[in-house]
């Protein structure tokens, strides 16, 4: 009999514990339920929160952009129409105030790349800020920089010669060591041969030009009375343009390996151009510019047929181009 009252109080502190375990362990499920949805309500409402917050920042990005003295676009035109001035009415400016035409030009960089974003993200309604930029010419920083004689960013400067890349052409200008002078507009096409032409001997420029053939490659200047009367000169033909003189003839020797060696370089420039968005957005340009041109006189892709520039740079909204900006060559009527 007592053992059986000892089992039964034994079953009973058993079930007891269980019990007791039980409660616990739904008590303990309780609370992580109700602290789950205390976090949960306190995360929806942060969030909720932090999305009002950034909604009221992204109108307000957009107010800005779009409505503000005119919009971004409207900034962009005004800033490139002030180096348009200087440029034009002012060049000694830029001469004398060190950095003002890279601090234009970061200015333009800025308002550029925020128009970029601005337009991808679909917000520029009926193509209103990109027109509102496109009533300046993109590329008139190439002439400030040639105002102020300073190097364009991303310019490769030797000794003898400074090598850019402007709206896709490639430009040698000479620095004016030893009496070199002179710049070349070179095309895409005509690259190789510009520089297989310099590893030639050198033609004799009188004669070309009394037989009235066109002059391309590297010649002698043995005109009398000329004032280079002996340099060596390059000319090249179109699409390309311009000529360079070497300078004083005793020292020919290094400016010539200089220009030699900018090959390699100008294909690095062209490689890097081709890995960035410029290409994309010379049509973006000519998409906008064609609305006001004569539509078969400006190229779909914003660049040019011969040349292979890119000719919105040199454009304005409005502008109806019969032929190359760059160039000069003409388009089909």
């Amino acid at each position: 009999m007592f053992s059986i009252v000892v089992y039964a109080l034994l079953l009973g502190l058993c079930f007891t514990l269980f019990v007791l375990l039980m409660w616990q362990r739904e008590a303990k499920s309780s609370t992580r339920a109700h602290s789950w949805r205390l976090g949960h309500e306190q995360g929806r409402a942060q969030a909720k929160a932090a999305y009002a917050q950034q909604v009221q920042r992204i109108t307000a990005y957009e107010q800005l952009l779009q409505g503000h003295l005119g919009g971004v676009g409207k900034r962009l035109a005004d800033t490139r129409e002030v180096a348009e001035l200087i440029q034009r009415h002012a060049p000694g400016l830029l001469k004398e105030a060190d950095g003002l035409a890279h601090l234009l030009h970061g200015n333009d960089e800025f308002l550029s790349q925020l128009l970029n974003v601005y337009v991808a993200a679909d917000q520029d309604a009926a193509n209103a800020q990109l027109r509102a930029a496109a009533r300046r010419p993109a590329g008139v920083y190439a002439d400030v920089f040639e105002a102020a004689g300073v190097a364009a960013p991303g310019s490769i400067v030797g000794k003898h010669f400074g090598l850019a890349l402007e709206a896709g052409l490639l430009v040698i200008r000479a620095t004016g060591q030893h009496g070199g002078s002179g710049k070349i507009t070179l095309a895409r096409r005509d690259l190789e041969r510009f520089f297989n032409d310099l590893a030639a001997k050198p033609r004799s420029l009188g004669e070309e030009l009394a037989a009235a053939v066109t002059c391309r490659g590297l010649y002698r200047v043995d005109m009398h009375g000329d004032a280079r009367l002996g340099q060596l000169v390059v000319e090249v033909a179109a699409p390309s343009s311009g000529r360079l003189y070497l300078g004083a003839p005793q020292q020919e020797e290094e400016p010539l390996r200089e220009l030699k060696s900018l090959k390699r370089a100008s294909l690095r420039l062209l490689e890097d151009e081709a890995k960035s968005t410029t290409r994309r957005t010379a049509a973006q340009r000519a998409r906008i510019l064609r609305r006001d041109a004569l539509l078969e006189h400006l190229p779909e892709s914003g660049l040019c047929g011969s040349c292979e520039g890119d000719v919105t740079m040199r454009l304005r909204l409005g502008d109806k181009p019969m032929c190359c900006p760059l160039c000069g060559t003409r388009w089909a009527d």
